[in-house]
């Protein structure tokens, strides 16, 4: 989780399935990340309000991007909590009691 302000407000940015999802949707990969920075840096993000501020406007969210310090590190940090994301979906620690299956 990060927390910052702008403008006297106090931000949360996370991510859930759902904004992960809403990311995928918005044409974001993980591999498209160094062949489109331009388009993807800010995309990620914009995904990082998407769980606890679905309502931000986009122009003050490019403008607190546009901000930042530390710009890299924030985006890497964004980058380890998507990649947290994708781990617990593919983990067995979230499907305890679930169904087994095998091939046959």
């Amino acid at each position: 989780m990060i927390k910052l302000s702008y403008s006297g407000k106090e931000y949360v940015l996370e991510y859930d399935k759902d904004s992960i999802r809403t990311l995928e949707r918005l044409g974001f990969t993980l591999e498209k990340l160094s062949e489109q920075p331009m388009t993807m840096f800010p995309l990620v993000f914009r995904g990082a309000f998407y769980k606890n501020h679905k309502t931000a406007k986009q122009d003050d969210v490019d403008e607190i991007f546009k901000n930042l310090k530390k710009r890299n590190e924030l985006v890497s940090a964004l980058i380890k909590m998507i990649n947290e994301q994708y781990e617990k979906l593919m983990s067995d620690n979230d499907n305890e009691g679930n169904l087994d299956w095998e091939i046959v």
